[in-house]
């Protein structure tokens, strides 16, 4: 099997961390039809006692979410037709 693949899926997660996990950043891509629109995005080694800024970059929305939210619920990426993106940075708060 692939890299975390469990089958056939309309969606691809890249997630890229600095080591020190102060920053992230995840691209999430629909590359085909089928499936639902949206997708729950839960990314890895964040840490549920910090608070987040996370920025969309495609949808130029930015808020603060605490890392037990990232991790419980995640943040929904809705994109409704196939071969587009969103580009999701994260950043420690001090």
């Amino acid at each position: 099997p692939g890299i975390g693949c469990q089958g056939p899926t309309p969606w691809c997660v890249l997630e890229y961390a600095e080591r020190s996990a102060r920053r992230s950043v995840a691209a999430l891509f629909r590359t085909s039809a089928g499936g639902p629109g949206e997708f729950v995005f839960k990314p890895r080694g964040v840490n549920p006692a910090l608070t987040y800024r996370v920025t969309l970059d495609n949808s130029r929305r930015s808020f603060r979410l605490s890392g037990h939210e990232l991790m419980q619920a995640g943040l929904i990426v809705s994109l409704e037709s196939t071969l587009r993106s969103e580009l999701i940075v994260l950043e420690q708060c001090k």
